[in-house]
């Protein structure tokens, strides 16, 4: 089976991140720690460490609260709103340690088992990683067909 290419390997496991993460909460995780109304709108992944600051860390199951469209756009915009997520939901020290994490991929490149890697076999690698992560939680996530039909072949790229 011919394996997902770079474009492929990262839509798909951003994909399964996002259904990871708003299958972990069944609400706006913001609603009750900023006291204020949900907007309408399906939830969304909001990246607690921005998927744009580096790769190391965004498919993290624990990277994400899972937030209405208002909320999501108001702690991406506001260092407060996002510090006071952080506080009540999982805390500073994991958020310390996703930076150390990215400080180390900025400084060695992307590893999978302490073994540089490209971004194209590090995607490929966390496609593996959240389908077992989805897997052993039991939680549905959308892989689309060619991908799925990779990782049933025993993916060894």
């Amino acid at each position: 089976m011919k394996p997902p290419t770079q474009k492929q390997a990262k839509a798909a496991a951003l994909a399964m991140h996002a259904a990871i993460v708003k299958h972990n909460t069944p609400g706006c995780e913001a609603a009750a720690i900023l006291r204020t109304p949900c907007s309408v709108g399906a939830r969304q992944c909001a990246h607690i460490v921005p998927k744009h600051a580096n790769l190391a860390v965004s498919v993290d199951p624990l990277n994400g609260w899972a937030l209405c469209p208002g909320h999501h756009l108001a702690v991406d915009a506001d260092p407060t709103k996002w510090l006071q997520m952080v506080t009540a939901t999982c805390g500073t020290g994991i958020v310390l340690e996703w930076r150390a994490t990215v400080d180390r991929s900025l400084d060695e490149g992307l590893t999978v088992e302490q073994r540089p890697v490209s971004k194209l076999r590090w995607w490929r690698h966390q496609i593996k990683a959240l389908n077992d992560y989805a897997n052993e939680y039991r939680v549905a996530v959308p892989v689309p067909v060619h991908i799925r039909r990779w990782l049933d072949t025993g993916p060894t790229q």
